[in-house]
């Protein structure tokens, strides 16, 4: 029987395995979304017609995906309309450097994210991360660095690599939204209204100056509208069991995936060094784990 004097511990409301299963699936269907694009930039699909018809199929499929759909209250509704614009940002910029950078720089660019988020959250909440926690997230980004060979084959188009790291500046204030919003919503209602906005704000202000999209920009846009809307989910529902620092941390593991897929799809080169900084990234998400706040 359960000691009377001994208060019971706490139940979390969501598994660390449930949230790391998440943050697989996030993973997985989020390696698919640069490739997609860059396999419709071939196909010569501008960047415009790309992400109207992305945010459109992710708008259409979002609520199949989600099942759930609510009214939010007047504060999470202000909170939703910044992260669906945040996140349009982001991709938007996102495509912006695929398109004028090889898909190793721009993913080499973006591996500072979970940096920057770490930091962001240790400025709000004034807790230390710890040493452990910043020698795990050097190591990962040494890895992810190692994987892509960080620039190798740029141009050094400036505006490619500006656009590369606005994405990074805006992946990190949505991070930080969401993470808010998880622990005040269902994550499914918060993803459905996220991408709603998404693509109203790709209908107001890309269709009367983009109009229809060629079928390579429907076909991409698929991809990777489909792709965007399971890995928003899944992200989000991540970022509620793992907080924003830990779970931008496992999306490292997202690089090297990329690294490989687009050595499959894009037959960019994957050899020796490549997977030394693979392994890297996974000793350094395993050692990446903020410090307990003080008690």
């Amino acid at each position: 029987m359960p000691d009377p004097a001994r208060p019971p511990e706490p139940v979390p409301p969501r598994s660390v395995a449930i949230a790391n299963a998440w943050a697989a699936l996030a993973l997985v269907t989020g390696s698919v979304e640069p490739i997609a694009a860059k396999v419709g930039f071939r196909a010569e699909a501008s960047i415009w017609e790309l992400q109207l018809a992305r945010s459109l199929v992710a708008a259409l499929v979002i609520l199949p995906l989600t099942r759930k759909i609510a009214w939010l209250p007047s504060d999470a509704r202000t909170r939703v309309a910044l992260a669906g614009a945040l996140l349009f940002t982001t991709s938007t910029l996102m495509l912006f450097s695929l398109s004028r950078l090889h898909v190793a720089d721009v993913i080499s660019i973006l591996s500072i994210t979970p940096a920057t988020v770490a930091i962001a959250t240790r400025w709000r909440t004034r807790v230390p991360l710890g040493r452990r926690f910043a020698f795990g997230v050097a190591l990962s980004i040494t890895g992810v660095v190692v994987t892509t060979g960080a620039f190798r084959g740029t141009s050094g188009d400036v505006l490619g690599i500006a656009c590369a790291l606005g994405a990074v500046a805006s992946s990190t204030t949505y991070r930080m939204t969401i993470e808010k919003l998880a622990t005040a919503a269902n994550p499914a209602v918060i993803s459905s209204w996220i991408y709603l906005v998404h693509g109203l704000l790709a209908l107001v202000l890309l269709a009367p100056f983009v109009g229809m999209p060629s079928s390579a920009a429907w076909t991409a846009g698929a991809w990777t509208g489909t792709a965007a809307a399971i890995s928003n989910v899944a992200f989000v529902a991540a970022l509620a069991g793992l907080g924003a620092a830990r779970a931008s941390v496992v999306m490292l593991l997202q690089r090297p995936i990329i690294v490989i897929a687009a050595a499959l799809v894009l037959t960019e080169p994957l050899g020796l060094e490549e997977c030394v900084g693979i392994t890297l990234v996974v000793a350094g998400v395993a050692l990446s784990k903020p410090a307990p706040p003080p008690r």
